[in-house]
C-alpha cells in the first residue's frame, strides 16, 4: 500500500513541475506560405516562337523573268524572362522580355537559281502589359493581357544588294494564358502572346532591288508579328 501510495504521489509531482514549467513541449510552428492576393513574382518562358517573316512572301510582285523572294526558318525556340506585381486577385502588371534564338533567312529564286538575300542575325521582345485574371478554381486561374510591346531585330545582309540594318517597331502586344498553383508560392502554366510589329511593307517589286532602288524604298520599316507559344514557371514572394 506504502509502494502504490508514493508512486502516485510520484507521477502528480511530475505532472505538477510539466504544469507550473508552462505545459508540454509544443511543435515548431511551420513557416507562413503566400496566402495574400497581391505580391511579386518573377518567371521563366520558353517554347515556340514563330516570327513571321514567311509573311513577306505574300507581299511580292514577281517581274516578268518570274525573280521573287522566299523564307525560311522564320519558327524556333524563344525564351525569356518577367517580373509582376498582383495588385488583387483580378489584377496584375507585368514585365516581360523575349529573345527569338530562330535565325530567318531570305532569299532570292530566278527560275532554278537561289540567292542568299539578308538574314534576321536576331529578334528580341520586351512588353509591358496590363493583366485581367478569372480564378476558375483555388488553384487555378486564366487570364487575358494587353499593353505595349517593341520589337527589335537585327538584319544581316548576305548579298551586296542590301545593308547590316536594325529595325525597331513600338506597337500593341497581347496574349492569353492559364496560371495553375502548385503551392501557394510556385505557379506554372501556359500562354501565347502576340508582339505586333510593322507587318505591312506595301507593294514590294523585287526587280526594284536589281534596278538599284535602296532597300529602305523596298521594304520600309518591315517587321512582321512574332507569336510565342510557351510554358513558364514563376515564385510569387511573400510581401
Amino acid at each position: 500500500m506504502l509502494k502504490k501510495t508514493l508512486l502516485v504521489s510520484a507521477f502528480a509531482l511530475g505532472l505538477s513541475t510539466i504544469a507550473f514549467a508552462g505545459g508540454l513541449p509544443e511543435e515548431p510552428m511551420a513557416a507562413p506560405l503566400a496566402t495574400s492576393d497581391t505580391g511579386v513574382y518573377i518567371g521563366l518562358i520558353g517554347g515556340y516562337v514563330n516570327t513571321n517573316w514567311d509573311n513577306l512572301k505574300s507581299t511580292i510582285t514577281a517581274n516578268a523573268n518570274n525573280f521573287g523572294l522566299k523564307e525560311i526558318n522564320e519558327g524556333g525556340f524563344g525564351g525569356g524572362a518577367y517580373i509582376g506585381y498582383d495588385f488583387t486577385k483580378y489584377l496584375a502588371a507585368e514585365f516581360d522580355y523575349n529573345y527569338y534564338f530562330n535565325k530567318p533567312k531570305v532569299s532570292a529564286f530566278l527560275n532554278a537559281a537561289v540567292a542568299d538575300i539578308f538574314e534576321v542575325k536576331s529578334e528580341q521582345a520586351f512588353g509591358l502589359f496590363g493583366k485581367i485574371k478569372a480564378p476558375v478554381y483555388d488553384n487555378f486561374d486564366l487570364y487575358a493581357k494587353i499593353g505595349v510591346g517593341y520589337l527589335y531585330s537585327q538584319v544581316h545582309a548576305l548579298n551586296p544588294l542590301f545593308k547590316d540594318k536594325d529595325y525597331g517597331t513600338f506597337n500593341v502586344a497581347f496574349g492569353v494564358g492559364g496560371d495553375y498553383y502548385i503551392t501557394p508560392n510556385v505557379i506554372a502554366g501556359a500562354s501565347w502572346t502576340r508582339y505586333c510589329g510593322q507587318p505591312k511593307p506595301g507593294d514590294i517589286n523585287v526587280s526594284n532591288l536589281l534596278n538599284g532602288v535602296p532597300q529602305e524604298a523596298v521594304i520600309g520599316k518591315y517587321q512582321p508579328n512574332a507569336d510565342l507559344f510557351a510554358i513558364h514557371l514563376a515564385y510569387k514572394f511573400n510581401i
